[in-house]
């Protein structure tokens, strides 16, 4: 499982800005806003985080067009047979995907 807050902590590195929050009616997943600029917010697509990977999967079959999935991670991108994968605005997020390690018992 891919984890939001170490996810988040990569993209800060890269200089990101990046906003956690919710979608008050969708609570099966939580959600990674980011931008490089205030300049140019919707530059880049949200990364939404789910507890489930099925519900990811479930998420990413869109309305009418799948949207990319990595995981448990949604990629609010349309992937257009497969195309969305190699766009540079994705591929500057999705190089931070960060699995959570657990804690070593002491």
């Amino acid at each position: 499982m891919y984890s939001r807050t170490a996810t988040e902590h990569c993209l800060q590195r890269k200089g990101f800005s990046v906003k956690a929050g919710r979608v008050p009616d969708e609570p099966e997943h939580r959600d990674l806003y980011v931008n490089r600029t205030s300049a140019k917010p919707d530059q880049y697509p949200n990364l939404l985080f789910f507890g489930k990977w099925s519900d990811a999967r479930e998420y990413a079959k869109g309305d009418s067009v799948p949207l990319l999935r990595r995981g448990n991670v949604v990629v609010e991108v349309e992937n257009y047979h497969g195309g969305a994968e190699s766009a540079p605005e994705v591929t500057a997020l999705t190089t931070c995907l960060r699995i959570a390690v657990p804690e070593r018992a002491t």
